[in-house]
């Protein structure tokens, strides 16, 4: 091979080179795109899973209350009963005296 050709040789190497080179800029560049866009994805995940805790600790807060309730809701209706037998007692005795 003389001087020329081994320098076109050369020549090719480089423009191949180069064009690897500048093909690795682009994936490196759309890379960099697909990182943002995964950062932004992983923030906005980030304020629903705050704000899903925020609704899970007012849904628990909730709850508490009211199964206050659902106590307080049992106490009445036993005395209700209670009510509603010593009431059926007196009637009964009022029955049985007639």
């Amino acid at each position: 091979m003389d001087f020329e050709e081994k320098i076109d040789a050369m020549r090719m190497t480089l423009e191949l080179a180069m064009h690897d080179i500048e093909a690795q800029r682009v994936n490196i560049e759309a890379m960099g795109v697909r990182i943002e866009n995964l950062r932004v994805a992983s923030a906005s995940q980030y304020e629903s899973i705050q704000a899903m805790s925020i609704n899970i600790q007012a849904t628990s807060i909730n709850v508490q209350a009211l199964s206050e309730d659902v106590q307080a809701l049992a106490k009445i209706s036993g005395e209700l009963v209670q009510v509603s037998a010593s009431n059926e007692r007196r009637i009964t005795k009022l029955e049985n005296r007639v």
